[in-house]
């Protein structure tokens, strides 16, 4: 059998001089950001690597070179040199202003605002070249000659009825602005652009005043109230407020202890919410009638946090107060003895018949207000009540039995 014989493989070509071609420029405030690509065009050469070397340093085995630089100093890089290299050969190119390789260095960007409905200019303040593009993202808008009158041609016909152009083309208005219309916008003029970032909103309206909260504990009052706006493109929005004699500092709630007998006294309290293109205000004449009458008149119930939180203090500090006299008692009788300072069984009162057990109690849960003539309120519904007592023994029978701790029922 005849052996097949493949041929030999074709070796690759010598390389041609590489190409540097800008891939992105992006520039924010005072930095910009860019990147260069090196490649071989055609083909034939096999595995192509890639050196760059500039600015004092070597980037190895890379066809893309990303640098972040100042502004200022975007067209004075220095030179750049790029080597490609394969199987059987080398080549590179030196690339002497880098920074030039992109369509111009792009200006600081400005930023516009505008109102919903209205209207909004771009400026381009370039007097040189003969003509623009204006651009909204990557969609084109318009291009104009710089006649007088320019002569605009709009990529789309939407674009014709709220675009137009002025200042022989250096200048772009959108009007009846909607929120859509917000984002970023440029103008390139011989190669150099321009970029603008547009905001819009929508005017405030008329801002609302609450009641965030009103406690009140015997004669003192707290007031809390707060300013907010309902609906939604505002952007961010400030609140302040003016009255019961000072102005306060920024915030959408504004809080104040006052003494109860004065509560429908308060002066009237301004509320001022602005936001990036206006202002609006409210003015509460009654600003205690926005709070129920009822935590205005009475002082706060079991389920408010201020009632609920300040009756169970009272009455665990209470509870606690009497199971430390009561453990210092019982303490106080066992070490002294009995007849000193405990009931004694052999000289019991005369008037009095001295029970078994001496039982105390002391009940734990949210506090009531006092209420003239000793009327007491039922429980409410839903909370629970508890009740800690203490049984003290006469002395003989403490001798045999177990002293038993607190309880609870």
């Amino acid at each position: 059998t005849k052996k097949e014989i493949s041929d030999p493989p074709v070796p690759p070509e010598e390389l041609t001089e590489p190409t540097v071609t800008c891939e992105a420029l992006d520039c924010s405030g005072s930095i910009c950001r860019f990147s260069l690509r090196c490649s071989v065009p055609g083909t034939g050469f096999g595995n192509i690597s890639y050196t760059w070397r500039g600015r004092d340093q070597q980037w190895e085995e890379r066809s893309v070179v990303l640098a972040v630089v100042d502004k200022s100093s975007l067209d004075n890089l220095g030179p750049l040199r790029c080597t490609a290299r394969n199987a059987v050969s080398s080549r590179s190119i030196t690339i002497i202003t880098p920074g030039g390789l992109c369509s111009g260095s792009p200006s600081d960007t400005t930023e516009l605002i505008g109102a919903v409905g209205g209207s909004v200019t771009f400026h381009s303040g370039d007097t040189k070249g003969n003509g623009a593009l204006w651009s909204f993202g990557n969609i084109p808008i318009v291009t104009v000659l710089f006649e007088n009158p320019p002569q605009p041609i709009f990529k789309e016909e939407k674009f014709r009825t709220r675009f137009t152009v002025s200042e022989r083309g250096r200048a772009l208005t959108i009007s009846q602005l909607r929120m859509e219309d917000a984002g970023t916008y440029s103008v390139t003029i011989d190669g150099k652009i321009s970029t603008f970032t547009l905001r819009v909103y929508r005017e405030l309206t008329e801002p609302t005043v609450t009641c965030k909260a009103q406690d009140c504990l015997d004669k003192v009052c707290l007031v809390s109230l707060r300013c907010s706006m309902t609906g939604a493109g505002f952007g961010n929005v400030s609140y302040s407020w003016t009255g019961w004699g000072q102005r306060w500092g920024e915030g959408s709630v504004v809080l104040r202890v006052v003494d109860k007998s004065s509560l429908d006294e308060l002066e009237p309290l301004t509320c001022t919410a602005r936001n990036a293109i206006s202002s609006r205000s409210v003015t509460v004449t009654n600003p205690a009638g926005l709070c129920p009458a009822e935590n205005s008149m009475h002082p706060p119930g079991p389920g408010s946090d201020f009632g609920m939180g300040f009756g169970i203090g009272v009455a665990v500090g209470v509870a606690v107060m009497v199971v430390i006299l009561l453990g210092f008692r019982v303490l106080s009788c066992k070490s002294k003895g009995w007849k000193k300072f405990c009931l004694s069984q052999s000289n019991p009162p005369n008037t009095v018949t001295v029970a078994e057990y001496t039982t105390v109690y002391a009940e734990v849960g949210p506090s009531q207000p006092h209420i003239p003539n000793g009327i007491k309120t039922k429980p409410v519904a839903g909370k629970s009540f508890s009740t800690i007592y203490s049984l003290v023994k006469r002395p003989e029978q403490m001798e045999n039995a177990t002293m038993t701790g607190l309880e609870l029922i």
